[in-house]
């Protein structure tokens, strides 16, 4: 049997303050929990994610990898299985 994750998702904007990237979360839209079976691709979840919406997946990168790179560099698209961690 596949096992299920739960993974948590909120609507919003990454927004350039400064010389920083901060996510700014929608508050009127607010999130989804996505139900999602041990083995889903990228495409897979993309394709559950428009059933809703138009959305882009994207996330932050780690802190450890920030520290290499210069402050400003923005968000990372997440737009095929080897970005997924």
């Amino acid at each position: 049997m596949k096992e299920i994750a739960q993974i948590p998702a909120v609507y919003g904007e990454w927004v350039a303050k400064g010389s920083l990237w901060e996510f700014v979360v929608n508050n009127r839209k607010g999130g989804r929990m996505f139900l999602v079976p041990d083995g889903c691709t990228h495409g897979e979840l993309h394709e559950m994610a428009q059933k809703i919406e138009k959305v882009e997946l994207t996330c932050s990168l780690p802190d450890v990898i920030l520290q290499q790179m210069a402050p400003d560099t923005p968000p990372m698209h997440v737009t095929n299985d080897r970005q997924v961690v």
